[in-house]
This record gives structure tokens, C-alpha cells and sequence, in this order.
């Protein structure tokens, strides 16, 4: 910073002599002395040669200006540098401020905060951004940015990415991955159109020629704003060739699921909605996932006789679920879900039962719930004792 002082001190008054030798030579030279016998001659006979001797001594000068205002914002991005360097939030550790951007960027909320955005605040921020690949892995692009998705993989170092895509109709874009560049996926989302069964990405997912092997988070709907009636009836996938161990969260809307895996999953989150399957099936679910935490199941349908359980399926004991919604339009659908599952430490049940006209009475819902009832009434007393 004292070099830089004793420049700008030098190179003042340099500046000061140079605008006081332009002035005289202008002054001196001024067309209104013409009538003086003092005024100089190159008014009256001005050479070729004195015009291109001015114009050089001007590009040079504009030469000098251009430096000196590159300096200038040189100088004004070093300053605010120093300045924001006073900012209380500036004095944070890399490691806090990675975590922060983690909470932003990585959330459940509409207002989510994008990688981007943060790398644009300041210089700071963004050597932390860039450093942490952590912070790149939610990729959400549209069917037609999928070309995007190679580029901005690049930036997460290798982690597995969590990729949410928004099917638009009546395309059929090419996929930019050759098996081998794909990266891992860490999670998926899809939001599909009824025309989702040429869109390349679903068909890798259905036909397994994607890496899941650290897939922790499955999601896949249909867009509800581009039909009519009830998914189940049109919209189908086969998960039997999906082999993700270390898949911990599914959920599903509006389809009718045709197959299941030969590898069950360990799920903690299942939510299902308005979607159709075997009792079979479902059981599969539940008896892979001893660790399943919560469970929404809505609008779920039974394929098979309405009135039968299959005689293999048995009630599933789930020891880590705490909470448990159940929305169904008929008691029979209402009856399977529940008594396929025990949960011996449950916190809260929420149900909804539509009226559906049919006989049954309020004894066989007592009767049904009385287990999960009596589980969340054993455990009432017992907060209530240790208080």
C-alpha cells in the first residue's frame, strides 16, 4: 500500500504539469489573438504534419486515461473487498459458511437458494462455493436442459447428484450420457406428462441402465394438470430391474406399479399416492424395511379380490415407525393397509376414511385400530408417568 501512495503522489503532479502545457499551447494559440501581432502562425497556417503530431500526443494521452481507469476499478473492487472483509458474517470459517449453503440450497422449500446465486455474492463466497462440491449436487433442469446436467455434474467432485426433472410433453430429447459418464445419482425426481414412455431418462430408470447403487432417494409423479380421471388406470412402471440398496426414501403418485425388485429395499420414508399394486407388492415394501420410520399411504388401490387378502401375506412388524397417514376411499382398502402393519411404537396416527355406503360397522374400524390405538395410549402414559 505505500508503493501504491507514493505513485499516486509522484503521478499528480505530473498530471498538473501536462494540463497547464496543453492550456498555454491552447490560450496562446487561440483564434480570437488572431488580430494580435502576437498570435502565433500555426492558426493561420496549420501543417499536415502539426495535425498528426496533436492527434498522436491525444491517443497517447487516451492510452494514459484507459490505464488509469482500469486502475481505478482496480482499486474499487480492493476496496470493496476490504470493505466487505469487515462484514461480521465475512469473518465466518469455510466450514460454517459451507454449511449454511447447504441448508439454503439443499431444502424441501420453493425459495430454495441456487449454487449460482450464492457464488455471485462476493469473491469469499464464491472460492467457498466452488471448493465445496457438496453444494452442486441438486440439479434441477426441465427435458429440455438435460444438456446441462453433464456440465453442471462437473462441479459436485465425484459426489452422487440429486437430479430433479421436469418432463415436458411431446418431446423426445436424446440423452447426453454414455454409461460410463453417468454420474451417480444420489437422488431422483421426476415430474412426467402422459406421454412420459418415450422419454429417455424413464426409460433408463425402468430398464435399469442407470448406476443406483447410491440412490438414497427415489420420486416419481405424473403431472396432474395434463389429465383426466385416475393415473393408476393409465400410467404403469415395472420396478423389478431397480437394484438401490441404498434407497431410503420413495414415494410415488399416480401410477400402477407392474413389478417389483428381486432385491428389496430398506426404506425409512414410503409415501404412496393414487396408485395401484398386489397386496403382494406392498407387503414387499414393509417386510425389506424393518427401519421404516413414516409411512403416508393415500388413494391407494388393492388389485386382486376386493375381499381377500392373499394367505401368505402377514402382518409386517415395523419397529421404527413413529408416524403413520392413511387416507382411503373404502374400508376394505382402509383394512388391508392397516392390517398388514404392526407398529408397537407408534406417535401418531392420522386416518381418513371417506363414506363409501357400505355396511360395515363402527365395531370392525375399532376393532382395526385398536391395536395402533393402544400403542400410542401405552406410550402417552408412560410420558405422562416420567413427567
Amino acid at each position: 500500500m505505500p508503493a501504491i501512495d507514493n505513485l499516486l503522489a509522484s503521478i499528480s503532479p505530473l498530471l498538473d504539469n501536462l494540463e497547464g502545457l496543453i492550456r498555454e499551447d491552447l490560450y496562446s494559440a487561440s483564434p480570437g489573438s488572431l488580430e494580435s501581432p502576437k498570435a502565433p502562425i500555426i492558426w493561420q497556417n496549420v501543417t499536415t504534419k502539426e495535425v498528426d503530431s496533436l492527434q498522436k500526443q491525444l491517443q497517447c494521452l487516451s492510452v494514459i486515461v484507459d490505464k488509469a481507469q482500469r486502475a481505478e476499478r482496480s482499486l474499487t473492487a480492493r476496496y470493496a473487498a476490504a470493505n466487505n472483509s469487515l462484514v461480521p458474517v465475512a469473518i465466518l470459517p469455510a466450514e460454517v459458511l459451507q454449511h449454511i449453503f447447504n441448508m439454503a440450497v439443499h431444502t424441501q422449500d420453493r425459495e430454495a437458494s441456487r449454487p449460482a446465486g450464492i457464488s455471485a455474492v462476493c469473491r469469499h463466497w464464491r472460492n467457498v462455493a466452488v471448493s465445496y462440491g457438496a453444494l452442486w449436487t441438486k440439479i434441477c433442469v426441465d427435458s429440455e436442459e438435460l444438456h446441462k446436467v453433464k456440465t453442471l455434474a462437473t462441479r459436485t467432485r465425484g459426489l452422487p447428484i440429486e437430479l430433479d426433472i421436469q418432463h415436458k410433453p411431446l418431446e423426445n430429447l436424446s440423452w447426453m450420457f454414455d454409461p460410463e459418464e453417468m454420474p451417480h445419482l444420489g437422488s431422483l425426481r421426476m415430474a412426467l406428462t402422459p406421454d412420459y414412455s418415450d422419454f429417455v431418462p424413464f426409460r433408463l430408470l425402468e430398464d435399469a441402465e442407470m448406476d443406483f447403487s447410491h440412490l438414497k432417494l427415489l420420486d416419481l409423479r405424473v403431472d396432474r394438470s395434463r389429465f383426466r380421471g385416475f393415473g393408476w388406470e393409465t400410467f404403469r412402471i415395472g420396478l423389478e430391474y431397480i437394484n438401490a440398496p441404498s434407497l431410503r426414501s420413495f414415494k410415488i403418485e399416480d401410477f400402477e406399479i407392474t413389478s417389483m425388485p428381486d432385491t428389496q429395499f430398506r426404506l425409512t420414508t414410503l409415501s404412496i399416492h393414487r396408485t395401484a399394486m398386489m397386496h403382494k407388492m406392498f407387503h414387499q415394501f414393509l417386510a425389506g424395511s424393518p427401519e421404516l420410520e413414516k409411512m403416508e399411504i393415500s388413494y391407494m388401490i388393492f388389485q386382486g379380490h376386493a375381499d381377500h387378502v392373499p394367505d401368505d401375506v402377514r402382518p409386517v412388524t415395523l419397529p421404527s415407525l413413529r408416524h403413520l397417514d392413511v387416507v382411503a376411499n373404502f374400508y376394505e382398502d382402509f383394512r388391508d393397509i392397516l392390517m398388514a402393519v404392526k407398529a408397537p411404537r407408534l406417535e401418531r396416527l392420522w386416518i381418513q376414511v371417506a363414506a363409501d355406503g357400505d355396511s360395515w360397522d363402527p365395531c370392525e374400524y375399532a376393532h382395526i385400530l385398536r391395536p395402533f390405538v393402544s400403542a400410542i395410549v401405552d406410550l402417552l402414559i408412560k410420558l405422562l408417568t416420567w413427567i
